[in-house]
């Protein structure tokens, strides 16, 4: 099921709908379709953490400005307990 206001919104504006809603998982979806789809062309994200994101929902989010908003993490200086870690890649010459 697709969420096709999703790009109407900023972070802030799927936090609010998400808590309104109280339909975290159904802003997570259409955040993975719309990766899916256009990952392909951008080549930008390497590894999709969704079992974690599942479970974050399944917990329960802690409150906050962005409560239930998916993001995405940039691998420069940042790693997570069991997941890749795509920085010990050697550097092109």
């Amino acid at each position: 099921m697709g969420f096709r206001d999703y790009g109407d919104f900023d972070a802030v504006g799927l936090a609010a709908w998400c808590d309104l809603a109280s339909e975290p998982g159904r802003v997570l979806d259409e955040a993975l379709e719309r990766t899916a789809a256009l990952n392909p062309q951008l080549n930008a994200v390497i590894h999709l953490m969704e079992g974690r994101a599942r479970d974050a929902i399944a917990a329960g989010l802690p409150d906050g400005p962005f409560k239930g908003v998916p993001f995405l993490v940039k691998d420069l200086m940042t790693a997570f307990a069991g997941e890749p870690d795509a920085r010990r890649i050697a550097p092109v010459p």
